[in-house]
């Protein structure tokens, strides 16, 4: 084998060598990297997990407090309407009421004056006859 052919071989294999070195290091990092990336995505996993859990314990607070004080306005307001209702109710009862008694009222002046009236014509016609009654023992005592 000629002198040429020896380093030929030698910068084949030495080649061979440091491709093999390269391939196995270039293998070590890519693990390296793997192993790294997924402890990264693990922790990130895991704080987008926890930020989640807050944040929907964070709105769900908002939207608690949010629907407690709209139900305290609605109670509020149905309160208020209830009232005015109550209070609507009572004015008019009170008006039927006071209606009720002019109605009443009036019904019995109107037969206080008919019985009154009966009353001065049947007191007339008495007048009248004990009158005429009265003339004629005038008359026949005469």
């Amino acid at each position: 084998v000629s002198e040429a052919e020896r380093i030929t071989n030698e910068l084949k294999e030495s080649y061979a060598e440091i491709q093999s070195e390269i391939v196995n290091s270039q293998s070590a990092q890519i693990e390296q990297l793997t192993a790294s990336h997924n402890e990264e995505l693990a922790r990130v996993r895991s704080e987008m997990e926890v930020s989640r859990s807050e944040a929907i314990a964070h709105i769900t607070e908002q939207l608690a407090t949010s629907h407690a004080k709209d139900i305290q306005n609605l109670k509020t307001e149905l309160q208020a309407f209830a009232s005015l209702e109550l209070e609507r109710g009572q004015a008019d009862a009170e008006q039927q009421r006071v209606s009720e008694a002019e109605r009443i009222t009036n019904e019995l002046k109107e037969s206080y004056a008919e019985i009154q009236s009966e009353i001065v014509n049947s007191q007339s016609a008495q007048i009248e006859q004990l009158t005429a009654s009265h003339n004629e023992e005038l008359a026949r005592v005469r």
